[in-house]
């Protein structure tokens, strides 16, 4: 098989060399029914942990109206003990404060930093995101 000519490689951009891994954080809205919604994401690399909510505050006025306030204090609630879970090196055997709460399936991800990981990782999560 012939090689790739180097001007079309020299052309392809450089892979980020950062690597990590990354969950969402889903919760039912509607305790009971199933329902999920992505409210964080979490990711990991060799440093640690860190958790990024994917609903604004105007998202979550959108979407929960008078009740965004109090789906705003669980989500930090959940995010919060999301994050002394993963201080351990990875989600294995979280157990959530609230009911109703899921961890979607670990994914590799490579970006600059672990602040972009977690960026991709709210992308690829939810419609609702929207990089501040």
């Amino acid at each position: 098989m012939d090689s790739f000519p180097k001007e079309l490689l020299a052309q392809l951009p450089v892979m980020p060399s950062h690597e990590g891994t990354w969950q969402s954080i889903y919760m039912e809205p509607i305790m009971c029914s199933g329902e999920r919604i992505a409210v964080a994401v979490i990711a990991f690399d060799r440093a640690g942990c860190d958790v990024l909510k994917v609903l604004s505050s105007s998202r979550l006025a959108d979407l929960f109206g008078p009740q965004a306030g109090a789906m705003s204090n669980m989500i930090d609630l959940v995010a919060g003990a999301a994050l002394r879970h993963g201080a351990g090196g990875s989600m294995d055997g979280f157990q959530s404060p609230l009911s109703g709460v899921t961890l979607g399936a670990p994914r590799e991800a490579a970006g600059d930093d672990r602040a972009d990981i977690l960026q991709q990782a709210a992308s690829l999560s939810s419609c609702f995101y929207v990089q501040e």
